[in-house]
């Protein structure tokens, strides 16, 4: 009977075959920097080392008039780390197990490891929904039209996000919604019936619209979402932070991720500064804790900035501002869509070492992962012991080109 050798370099392309295919978030968002990590650079091994810096892009002010005055500016960089090792150990076959049942090993083996590793690296990478600040939908409420994605749309042109390269990221659930509520719409019929047969997915308010199930759920504190039950506590603040006064018992708890917004505290266009008629949005980016009389200093996003060419909201908090939470019930989680511009996030992966004492070493790459396979050989037991590793990093840097939608 024919056959055919499964090389350790043929299982390495399976394997990256299968995780190509399963990649969503993965695929849609900055991936320029992947080639940049190993190379030689400037650190004393001769390596860039694990961390790259991202240039961030300069602001000016406009002036009138005849007369000018130098602008003052300071440019920023953002930090990306590659650190990041997450691994699959497939059983350890015998030689036995090799040579009777070589057939069955993609199916068996490959497949659902490929599936473990890829849903866990997509789905660390969308933690950094909980960076974002934009944020629409009602917490609780299914999609039962394209509303929530044409609000999210006016939130991006709001933060004048680029046309080209929006994606949304949504659950089965909100985009069955969707497609239902949309089956009567005037809208071509063939459109329609993509959503249909093609897992929901196609371009619907300008986002490349993609279904899938690892988008994040995000937990609120045990603070009161009642309106009227917070507020700025100390005037004159401005920068990462806020303190507020939560009107509840101690130790009540703000979670990282929950948003809020602050009375008379509006957004602005980046380019005028005048207002654009709504409130500004914040998003906790740390957990922390009321003390005994329910103060507690927030650390949030963005910061609060109040005059120059960064300048973001009409004007400073207020004491006694009143802070209304958008992120739904207390110690209750909330599933959050996800839309976005592709240069709201970089994702970054690149080669793992090749243990040169293994003889079944290799390592593949292409435009979505670097996946090492390596297999050693107990002499003891007779037995192959394999493993899969990917080596990653990300970081948010322009989270006002996202807007969640939570449901």
């Amino acid at each position: 009977m024919a056959y055919t050798l499964l090389t350790p370099q043929t299982i390495t392309r399976e394997q990256q075959r299968v995780l190509f295919n399963k990649l969503k978030f993965l695929k849609s968002v900055n991936r320029q920097f992947d080639k940049q990590f190993g190379e030689m650079g400037a650190t004393t091994d001769g390596k860039k080392g694990p961390t790259l810096y991202i240039r961030m892009p300069n602001n000016f002010l406009v002036g009138s008039g005849g007369s000018i005055t130098e602008s003052s500016m300071t440019e920023t960089s953002i930090p990306i780390t590659v650190s990041t090792q997450k691994h699959v150990v497939l059983p350890y076959f015998t030689a036995v197990d090799f040579a009777l049942t070589i057939d069955d090993f993609s199916k068996r083996y490959l497949d659902p490891a490929a599936k473990v590793l890829v849903s866990n690296v997509e789905n660390d990478a969308l933690s950094m929904t909980k960076d974002v600040y934009n944020f629409v939908g009602t917490p609780g409420a299914l999609f039962a039209d394209n509303k929530p994605l044409l609000d999210a749309k006016v939130v991006l042109d709001q933060t004048l996000t680029p046309e080209e390269d929006r994606y949304a990221i949504c659950s089965s659930s909100a985009l069955s919604g969707l497609a239902y509520g949309m089956r009567s719409t005037h809208n071509p019929q063939s459109a329609i019936a993509q959503m249909f047969v093609d897992s929901y997915e196609g371009k619907i308010a300008n986002f490349h619209t993609l279904q899938s199930e690892l988008i994040i759920s995000i937990t609120n504190g045990t603070h009161t979402a009642t309106d009227g039950q917070s507020a700025v506590y100390g005037g004159a603040q401005s920068g990462a932070s806020l303190v507020v006064q939560i009107n509840s018992d101690n130790a009540t708890t703000v979670k990282k991720g929950e948003v809020f917004t602050v009375a008379l505290v509006n957004a602005i266009n980046q380019d005028t500064k005048i207002s654009n008629g709504t409130l500004q949005k914040f998003v906790v980016t740390s957990d922390a804790t009321c003390d005994s009389t329910g103060v507690v200093t927030l650390a949030i996003s963005p910061s609060i900035v109040l005059t120059g060419a960064k300048q973001n909201v009409t004007a400073g908090p207020g004491h006694g501002a009143a802070i209304v939470w958008k992120t739904g019930a207390a110690s209750t989680g909330y599933l959050n869509n996800i839309t976005y511009h592709k240069d709201a996030f970089v994702f970054a992966t690149t080669n793992l070492a090749l243990p040169a004492s293994m003889e079944w070493a290799k390592a593949a790459k292409d435009e979505n992962l670097s996946i090492r396979m390596e297999q050693g050989y107990d002499i003891t037991n007779d037995k192959f012991i394999s493993r899969l590793d990917v080596l990653y990093g990300y970081v948010t840097v322009r989270p006002q080109l996202a807007c969640r939608i939570t449901i």
